[in-house]
């Protein structure tokens, strides 16, 4: 889905897992859309994945609403991946000291 802002969100349902592919950038600009997409997502999914492959920037609003998504999801029982990840989503990670702290404990790129 592209809006008026620089993010994208792609969804695709396989099974009982839904993956939402986010494609551009997660920055304080785009974190209430994204925020209200994987509320959604994971409202209606009990199991759901990130692929943060595409995301070419993110600050740390961008993480707040991924770390968010995730204790989200935590709470209603649901697990949270992350699967594919890009250059920006480590760097930031790392930058802000989260690279230990689920869910990005098993990123890959």
């Amino acid at each position: 889905m592209r809006g008026d802002t620089a993010v994208a969100l792609t969804i695709r349902r396989r099974k009982a897992k839904l993956t939402v592919a986010i494609e551009g950038k997660a920055t304080i600009v785009e974190a209430e859309q994204l925020r209200d997409e994987l509320a959604k997502c994971i409202e209606t999914w009990d199991r759901v994945q990130l692929d943060l492959g595409l995301v070419t920037d993110i600050d740390t609003a961008g993480m707040q609403v991924l770390l968010s998504a995730a204790v989200t999801a935590a709470s209603e029982g649901k697990p949270l991946a992350i699967g594919k990840t890009s250059e920006a989503v480590v760097d930031t990670c790392r930058l802000m000291g989260l690279e230990n702290a689920p869910p990005f404990t098993a990123m890959s790129r």
